[in-house]
């Protein structure tokens, strides 16, 4: 787990909750075949569920406002990975969790990152990564930008792309049309021409969402369960 190892050694302490904990690390004989693996013991998180399961559950989407302060803690997650030199490289559903009640996010299965050893945009000076992502989740691969399928280095765009598709995957079909015009600036084709500091989109997403909603206020989620998704309004 280099990039857990990185992002807990150079990311900043107030907002590591963003992503797992990496408990301890140790060898372990496999019992089939005998070879020698890593295994990596990660913090459990307890109340939260999938990007997928929340749509899984409310299959007509989600209130753009509801969408909101998962889209601002996701950009958070993703400034401090990118500072810290880290590339997700995954940013899928199944792999961003929340909490509905406590507004809770954690990024969870870095085992597709990318460890740039600058920030996630290339550095002041330019430095391009070297290396690419080395899959992709099957079940959405039509969310990935051009540059992972075509194996090309990610930098802080790629993950912005995917996780820009993550929110635009649970929005409603009434969603504003600036929030979708601000999404489709997300997930430009060329890497090049998208954002690339997520910190700096956080804050022209929060002068969007005030002046679409005012002021930020704490809004209830009710997710149902799959037994009761059906009483979901």
């Amino acid at each position: 787990m280099t990039a857990l190892r990185r992002l807990a050694r150079e990311g900043e302490d107030r907002f590591a909750a963003y992503v797992p904990r990496l408990v301890e690390t140790f060898r372990h004989r496999d019992g089939v075949g005998g070879g020698l693996r890593r295994a990596n013991v990660i913090e459990r998180v307890h109340g939260f569920r999938s990007l997928a399961e929340v749509r899984a559950v409310c299959p007509d989407g989600l209130d753009a406002r509801d969408v909101a302060w998962m889209w601002r803690r996701l950009l958070a997650a993703l400034g401090y990975a990118h500072r810290a030199g880290v590339v997700h490289g995954a940013v899928v559903p199944d792999h961003v969790l929340i909490h509905p009640y406590d507004h809770g996010l954690v990024l969870v299965d870095w085992c597709y990152s990318v460890v740039t050893g600058t920030d996630g945009s290339g550095g002041a000076a330019g430095h391009v990564p070297a290396m690419h992502v080395p899959a992709m989740v099957d079940r959405f691969v039509d969310m990935y930008p051009p540059e992972v399928a075509a194996r090309r280095p990610p930098d802080a765009a790629t993950d912005i792309y995917l996780a820009t598709m993550c929110m635009t995957y649970l929005l409603r079909d009434d969603a504003p049309r600036p929030i979708l015009r601000f999404a489709r600036g997300c997930t430009l084709p060329g890497q090049s021409r998208r954002p690339h500091d997520a910190w700096r989109l956080l804050g022209e997403l929060d002068e969007l969402l005030e002046r679409l909603y005012g002021p930020r206020r704490f809004r209830p989620l009710r997710i149902p369960t799959p037994d009761n998704a059906d009483e979901h309004s």
